[in-house]
């Protein structure tokens, strides 16, 4: 089953309200239940379990704050996955060549989170990272060293194909970015929309072969690979 863009981020959707309806939901049960028994000496074990229930249900819900999609806002996984389908749409147009892939949510090879794209060329492996808008001041170096890292990652993984780090955005706000920036040694691409992502690729995808088509084939594989766990 190939896996989608953005997929793992609209699963981690799908927990999070699942979870949290179900957590308030006992609690109401539990909160009702305690009220309807208030005759019973035990009742406010019971009226203080649906509190607590829904009120970690609640908590978890509206949950903003910290690194991991566990602690993202609603919102963020939202805009986040249609980012990454977006950027994913643009990267499959522009692959029509022999010797292109690309698996999205990759978390097999990175060694740091997952990658959100990986894409082959006949000239190199990319790993691209999106985000929907401009990051802060502490955001950016952070996603500049996500990226270095899982570029180490990918290196090691294809020891003889070239790979370059990329930061595309993909929302509808202008970015203002330099075409480039330097990490822990590494060089990575900055493009301020998809469609100068997908027109690079594009002029790469009829280039001159200089990397093997084993590398393709192993991206396939890993884009055919189940949802991660």
């Amino acid at each position: 089953m190939k896996r989608n863009p953005g997929q793992w981020l609209r699963e981690q959707l799908l927990e999070r309200v699942f979870t949290s309806g179900m957590l308030i939901m006992a609690g109401s049960g539990c909160l009702l239940g305690g009220l309807l028994s208030a005759v019973d000496g035990s009742a406010w074990f019971s009226v203080l379990l649906g509190i607590g229930l829904s009120v970690s249900g609640a908590v978890r819900l509206a949950r903003r704050g910290g690194k991991t999609a566990d602690h993202w806002r609603l919102n963020d996984i939202r805009k986040g996955a249609r980012t990454e389908e977006r950027i994913g749409a643009a990267i499959e147009y522009a692959l029509t060549q022999p010797y292109c892939a690309v698996a999205h949510g990759v978390k097999e090879i990175a060694k740091v989170g997952d990658v959100d794209h990986l894409v082959v060329t006949p000239q190199r492996i990319w790993v691209v990272e999106s985000k929907y808008t401009r990051l802060s001041k502490q955001q950016f170096p952070e996603t500049l060293r996500r990226i270095a890292a899982n570029v180490d990652a990918v290196s090691e993984w294809a020891p003889h194909a070239q790979v370059v780090g990329c930061l595309v955005f993909g929302g509808t706000e202008q970015v203002s970015a330099s075409p480039s920036y330097t990490k822990n040694g590494k060089r990575i691409l900055c493009f301020k929309d998809p469609e100068s992502l997908a027109r690079r690729l594009r002029e790469e995808a009829g280039a001159e072969r200089t990397i093997s088509e084993e590398v393709a084939r192993k991206v396939w594989r890993v884009s055919r690979a189940m949802s991660p766990e």
